[in-house]
């Protein structure tokens, strides 16, 4: 006897021949030959009684272990079964016990299971896997998965943005869902650090840059990112001179001039006749970027018959904006008093700080270049006799 086509019954287990006749249990498999004998007299020894197959299927495996990623709507989902069955069917189910996925034969180790992207929900899903041997009862594994299914985000911004040189701008997005977030990338696309808002700092701005931008949702699905460029507008400082009692300015913007630091009403032209001692300065403004000129000291700016705001202690700092090496101030004071004075930056790092006397203040003082500065928006502090001047310094190269 040859035994055949036993592959056609699929992973089944053990088959056995018993042989009634002899009383014997014997095992086989595809192809398997089974020599016997009848005996003509003796009718128990032939007939269709005398075989039986005996087939046993081999108990249905639970411990397979499953796990999956959230989808955003571009893509399907994996399901990763690990530790499956020969020959047993995996498929997924969701919540309403129906079958979301192409039916998978296990093959002892691990499989994925596709759930098409159609068949998931907004949000969550939860998802489920069935098991079983062909033609029988499939049962449910012990392993339950959710599937955030989320639509990718549209980042929104404005893409080209002017600001002034030696300043920052903020950037502001729009376009992530409630509980997500964003990135922001410098010009290399490279993910700035911590930067996870709605809105983003700029540096200093110098001339070009550009930045870019993503949504997320709080499942991680990301939006294409947008590209913003960042222009930094150039000013030109204006100058002073004095020709004869007559204060001139040169400058293409719109101008105002200043006494000693304040403003003076109406002066807005390109000369001016003072009628007080004092320092003038005037500040060129260019689409709200700002830029002042060197002083200039009219008459004696201390014993004039104007009188000071602070006390008799005025501060001039000059360019404005200044390159690294050239910033320079100047200090007029009616107190003999020293006077100390002190560069800080936005974050309140002191970058000098000196006590000096009221005549060398006076004769303007350079800082010295072995003064480390970086591009960037700082104060100058002077305190006197109690007294504090504090005024914005833009240092740019």
């Amino acid at each position: 006897m040859v035994v055949s086509e036993v592959e056609s019954l699929g992973i089944i287990g053990q088959i056995v021949l018993r042989d009634n006749y002899t009383k014997t249990n014997t095992s086989v498999v595809e192809g398997s030959i089974y020599n016997f004998s009848i005996i003509q007299s003796d009718t128990s020894s032939f007939g269709a009684s005398r075989f039986s197959l005996q087939i046993s299927r081999p108990n249905l495996g639970l411990s397979s272990v499953a796990s999956a990623d959230n989808v955003c709507n571009l893509d399907s989902a994996t399901v990763k079964l690990s530790n499956t069955q020969e020959g047993v069917s995996y498929y997924a189910v969701n919540g309403a016990n129906n079958q979301i996925s192409d039916t998978y034969t296990g093959n002892g180790g691990d499989i994925s299971i596709i759930i098409p992207k159609e068949k998931l929900i907004e949000g969550a899903n939860a998802i489920s896997l069935a098991a079983g041997f062909k033609g029988c009862e499939t049962q449910t594994l012990p392993v339950s998965l959710n599937i955030n299914y989320s639509t990718t985000p549209v980042a929104a911004t404005e893409q080209s943005i002017t600001g002034c040189q030696g300043s920052t701008v903020v950037l502001k997005a729009s376009g992530a869902p409630s509980g997500g977030s964003y990135k922001w990338f410098d010009s290399n696309q490279n993910e700035i650090s911590g930067a996870t808002g709605d809105s983003f700092e700029t540096s200093t701005l110098q001339d070009f840059t550009t930045y870019y931008v993503s949504a997320l949702t709080s499942s991680g699905c990301e939006s294409s990112k947008i590209e913003i460029d960042v222009t930094g507008q150039a000013i030109d400082i204006p100058t002073l001179d004095i020709r004869n009692d007559t204060l001139f300015a040169t400058s293409n913007n719109f101008i105002q001039w200043y006494r000693n630091g304040e403003l003076i009403d109406n002066a807005t032209g390109l000369f001016f006749v003072p009628q007080l001692n004092g320092d003038y300065t005037v500040e060129s403004n260019q689409n709200d970027c700002i830029a002042e000129s060197s002083p200039v000291q009219y008459g004696n700016s201390i014993t004039g018959t104007g009188t000071s705001p602070d006390g008799g202690l005025r501060l001039v700092v000059y360019p404005n904006p200044a390159p690294r090496t050239n910033v320079n101030f100047r200090i007029n004071s009616t107190s003999n008093a020293d006077v100390h004075v002190q560069l800080v930056d936005l974050l309140g790092k002191i970058s000098f700080s000196k006590l000096m006397s009221i005549n060398e203040a006076e004769d303007g003082y350079k800082l010295e270049t072995s003064v480390n500065l970086k591009n960037g928006v700082y104060f100058v502090i002077i305190n006197q006799d109690n007294k504090t001047i504090k005024k914005k310094l833009v240092v740019l190269d």
